[in-house]
C-alpha cells in the first residue's frame, strides 16, 4: 500500500537551472551561505537516483538556541511567533532530523553516467555543496506516519526527490512542501582520479572535517596532479 501526503514537487535537475522554490529539498545541490544567525541555501538542481537512499529520521526535544531559531523561520514566514520556551503548558516541544546516512551509495549514484550533467556541474564550481540534513515540525498525520514507520528513504518519484516511509509493506511517501523547514546542513564533497584518469566524487564530508588522503575538496588540483604525472 501507498500513502502520498502534501503533494508537492520540489523540481527536478534539468540542466541545473536554478529552481524557484524557497524549500530546501534533502539530496539537493546548491550554494550555501551564513550571515549570523541565519543560514541561505540557494538550490540549484537535484540529482537523478536510480535506487533509494537510506535516511535517518529522529525526533529530537527543541533546545532554547533551536527554538529561538524556529521562531525566526516562522516570523519570516508571517507566522505568529510560538510561546517562549519553557512557557508552553504542552509537553516539551519536539521536532524532527533527517539526514542522508547511505552516503557511499549517494556517491555511487552520483558517480553514475545518468548523473553526468550533475558531475560536470560540480566539477566546475566547487562552491555547490549538497543538502544533507534538515530539521523540521510537521502536522499530526505526517507525524503519526513517521512515528510508525521502520525505514526511511530518499527517492526520486516522478522526477522530484522525496521521502518515503515504510511500515511493514505500507509505504508513505512525504513531500518536503508538507514539511516546516527551520534548519538544515549541507556537506562538500571530495574528489579523487578513477582508474582512467579523470575526476570523481570519492567522498561525502558528512562529518564536516578535511577531504582525506589524496581526495580533494577541489577537483582541479587533481587535473593539474595528473598533468604533472603524465610530463
Amino acid at each position: 500500500m501507498l500513502l502520498v501526503l502534501g503533494l508537492h514537487s520540489c523540481g527536478p535537475l534539468g540542466n541545473m537551472q536554478k529552481v524557484e522554490s524557497n524549500i530546501p529539498c534533502i539530496g539537493a545541490i546548491g550554494k550555501y551561505r551564513s550571515k549570523l544567525f541565519t543560514k541561505d541555501f540557494q538550490k540549484m538542481g537535484e540529482p537523478s537516483l536510480e535506487q533509494p537512499i537510506a535516511v535517518s529520521l529522529q525526533s529530537v526535544a527543541f533546545t532554547p538556541a533551536l527554538w529561538s531559531r524556529y521562531n525566526k523561520h516562522e516570523e519570516k514566514q508571517g507566522n505568529k511567533p510560538k510561546t517562549a520556551y519553557g512557557d508552553s503548558t504542552e509537553v516539551q516541544a519536539r521536532f524532527f532530523t533527517a539526514q542522508i546516512s547511505d552516503a557511499m551509495g549517494l556517491t555511487a549514484q552520483l558517480n553514475s553516467s545518468t548523473n553526468q550533467i550533475v558531475q560536470d556541474y560540480l566539477k566546475e564550481d566547487k562552491d555547490l555543496v549538497l543538502l544533507t540534513g534538515i530539521s523540521f515540525v510537521t502536522d499530526e498525520e505526517t507525524k503519526h506516519i513517521i512515528h510508525a514507520s521502520e525505514h526511511y528513504y530518499l527517492r526520486e518519484v516522478n522526477g522530484a526527490l522525496t521521502l518515503e516511509l515504510h511500515s511493514g509493506l505500507i509505504k508513505s511517501q512525504i513531500k518536503m512542501s508538507s514539511l516546516q523547514i527551520f534548519d538544515f546542513e549541507v556537506s562538500g564533497l571530495c574528489w579523487k582520479l578513477d582508474q582512467s584518469g579523470n575526476p570523481e566524487i570519492a567522498a561525502i564530508l558528512l562529518d564536516g572535517n578535511s577531504c582525506p588522503g589524496q581526495t580533494e575538496s577541489d577537483p582541479n588540483k587533481l587535473n593539474r596532479t595528473k598533468t604533472y604525472l603524465k610530463l
